[in-house]
Parts: C-alpha cells; sequence; structure tokens
C-alpha cells in the first residue's frame, strides 16, 4: 500500500493471522478512541502469511479509510517479525501494538496516551489482570511472567501482553530485538537498556473471532529465547560473568558426581567424569575469553542510545574527528606560515650581537648560532 507524507501522532501496529472477522471493527473503534484523544493516528496491519482472505479485507479497509496501510508478509514469520517492520514503517512519535483479535480493547488506547506522556515514561504495557484465556495459555504465560521478573529485575506483572505504547526513542532501541519470539521480552530489553516501563491494568475481552495462536508448545521455544535475552542484555557487555558462571556450576557438578561414583566404587567411571568435565569447564573458559575480547573490540562503538539527553553540547561535537589526509595538509600549511611569522618577527628585534655575514638564523647573547625555525623545519624535512 502506498503511504502519504503526513505524520501523525500515533502508530498502530496489528500484526494479522487470520483475523479476518475483527478487521473492520477493530479499524474503527481505534480510529474513534484515537479521535476522543484528539490524536491523529495512522494504522498499520501487518499480514503475517494469513490464509482466510484477511489480506482482501485489509485492501478494502485502505480503500474506504485514509488511516489504513497494510503491509503483507511472505509468509508467515512470527508476530515479532510482523512488529520489526510496522517499527520501521511506523511515522508517529508514539508507536501501539496490539493484537487484531479483539481481545484488547481499542478504548484504552487514550489511558496509554496519558500514561506515556508521564515525564520520563518511555513505554507503557498492559497488564491483563483479568484474563480470558484458555488455561493452555494461561500457565506458560504466569510461569515466563514469573521467571523474567525475577531474571530482569523489572517487575511488570504481565510480559506477553500484547497491548503497549513505546515513545520514539524506545521503539529504534528495539530494532536488534525484533525477531524470532522475542516480542514477548521487549520490555525487558528496553529495562535494561534504561528506559522506563510502566504498566497499566487494562481490559481483556474473550476472544469472538478466530482461534489463539499460542498454548504449551510456546514454552520450549520461549525457554530459549529467555536465555538470549538474558545474553543480550544482562550479559551483553561482561559475558565472562555468564560462562564463568556456567563454568562452576558444571565443576561442581563434576566434583558432586565424581564423588557419588567413588562412593559406589567405579574408580575407572569416576576419571572419565573428571576428565569431561575439565573439558567443559575449560571449554566454556574459552568461550567466556573470546566473547570478552570480542565485546571489548567493539565497546567503543553504539553509545548514543545509552544517552538520554546531552545538556550545552551540539551532538556533531560528540563524534570523534577524523584527521584526513586533507586535514594534515591544512594543519601543515597553517604551521609554516606561523614559523614564518614567527622567524620575520624574530629577524626584525634588535639582538645583542648581529650574527656572522653569511650565516642563516639567529645568533643568541652569548654567541651561540640558532637556526631560525622554518630553517630548523627544513633541515628536519630533509634529514
Amino acid at each position: 500500500m502506498s503511504r502519504s507524507t503526513f505524520a501523525p501522532d500515533v502508530s498502530v501496529v496489528v500484526p494479522i493471522l487470520n483475523e479476518r472477522g475483527t478487521l473492520s471493527e477493530l479499524t474503527e473503534r481505534v480510529i474513534a478512541a484515537c479521535d476522543l484523544a484528539g490524536r491523529s493516528v495512522e494504522i498499520l496491519l501487518v499480514d503475517d502469511g494469513s490464509t482466510d482472505g484477511s489480506w482482501a479485507s485489509i485492501c478494502a479497509l485502505s480503500e474506504t479509510h485514509e488511516e489504513v496501510h497494510g503491509i503483507r508478509q511472505r509468509r508467515t514469520f512470527g508476530k515479532a517479525a510482523a512488529l520489526s517492520v510496522g517499527f520501521q514503517r511506523a511515522l508517529g512519535e508514539v508507536i501501539v501494538t496490539m493484537d487484531g483479535d479483539l481481545q484488547d480493547d481499542p478504548a484504552e488506547l487514550p489511558r496509554f496516551f496519558d500514561a506515556l506522556d508521564t515525564p520520563g515514561t518511555d513505554a507503557v504495557s498492559g497488564w491483563k489482570k483479568e484474563r480470558h484465556d484458555p488455561l493452555g495459555k494461561r500457565i506458560p504465560s504466569k510461569f515466563f511472567n514469573f521467571v523474567l521478573r525475577n531474571v530482569s529485575g523489572l517487575k511488570l506483572n504481565d510480559f506477553n501482553c500484547g497491548f503497549k505504547a513505546y515513545s520514539r526513542d524506545a521503539v529504534d532501541a528495539l530494532g536488534p530485538y525484533t525477531y524470532g519470539d522475542m516480542h514477548r521480552y521487549l520490555p525487558a530489553v528496553l529495562g535494561a537498556q534504561g528506559f522506563r516501563v510502566d504498566e497499566i491494568v487494562v481490559q481483556h475481552h474473550p476472544r469472538v473471532y478466530g482461534e489463539s495462536k499460542y498454548g504449551f508448545g510456546r514454552i520450549f521455544a520461549g525457554s530459549f529465547d529467555l536465555v538470549t535475552v538474558m545474553m543480550l542484555t544482562k550479559y551483553r557487555y561482561r559475558p565472562m560473568h555468564a560462562f564463568g558462571a556456567a563454568a562452576a556450576v558444571a565443576f561442581g557438578l563434576s566434583l558432586a558426581l565424581t564423588a557419588l561414583v567413588l562412593a559406589l566404587g567405579h574408580a575407572s567411571l569416576a576419571g572419565l567424569i573428571v576428565g569431561l568435565g575439565v573439558l567443559l569447564v575449560m571449554t566454556l573458559l574459552g568461550v567466556g575469553v573470546v566473547s570478552e575480547i570480542a565485546v571489548h573490540g567493539s565497546a567503543t562503538g553504539g553509545n548514543d542510545r545509552r544517552i538520554s539527553e546531552v545538556v550545552n553540547r551540539e551532538a556533531a561535537s560528540s563524534q570523534p574527528r577524523v584527521r584526513t589526509a586533507e586535514v594534515l595538509a591544512d594543519e601543515r600549511a597553517a604551521l609554516d606560515v606561523a614559523l614564518h611569522e614567527l622567524a620575520s618577527a624574530r629577524i626584525r628585534a634588535p639582538e645583542h650581537r648581529r650574527p656572522d655575514r653569511g650565516t642563516s638564523g639567529v645568533t643568541s647573547p652569548h654567541g651561540r648560532h640558532h637556526l631560525s625555525p622554518v630553517d630548523a623545519l627544513s633541515a628536519r624535512e630533509q634529514a
């Protein structure tokens, strides 16, 4: 779909997977809520490989509503990928994400705007305090909320809620992390980067159209994503701490297992366990060292996103000056001019003793002969 040059106040990004029955009502209610809040809006409907005719509905809505813009992925890449393409094309200073099944209530949008307007707040996450989901979706959600709350240190009750509002700066910081199943960890990523994430209670309605796309199967993929989040946030700049801790655990387990095997009278097997344990520990420590070297080599770049505000300093001045060949030539020319003027001034000045005829330079009051700065520079170049 074509885009206008109009920059709205709010961009609402909605991943769509077989939600044809809700799209028209969703669009009308989002527009009405934003009109009530006095905010202009664009609605980015991202079709993540739907097979129920959702794309045809999106195209029809874009013809009748200038606020609607459709984006179609070639196949189902996942919710995080759909959010990523929406983030890349969003023009608003406030970016809202919500599901397309109408379980998230568009009437809550003004509350998100008000919460995000609080000074210092970078993102607002919804909390579905009373959920209307099947048990197979609620249990994995509670488990991950508990684990992630303790791992990240971010005291949110509902990381999994898809109803969120972000500032433009927060969305720009999320770019490298919107892939796979990482969408549920985005608040933790922001918190690890120093952004402030608040939470508000939102209504959660029973699903009327379509089917839930989540269940117990997500718990395994989510476990690996949790490890990824820890490495990319908590241990990103100190990977040796993570690998060193893993090595210590492996060493302790190998000692405990060795003691158990010896107690059972299997001395030969104990030697094998010790050898494997040492190999594992050395491997983990080696990976940690290599990771630290990689982090050290890139630690000087990409610091702009860690900075929240700069006072009395132009942005350009924070960039390192590159001394190119042209810059060096200009500096050399300026130095030659300065040295020439200095030499001329000293020649014009009265001397206690005139220099010997035929010599170049100046003579000190004590009779010692000194080259002028220009001649000294020329002699140094010839040498």
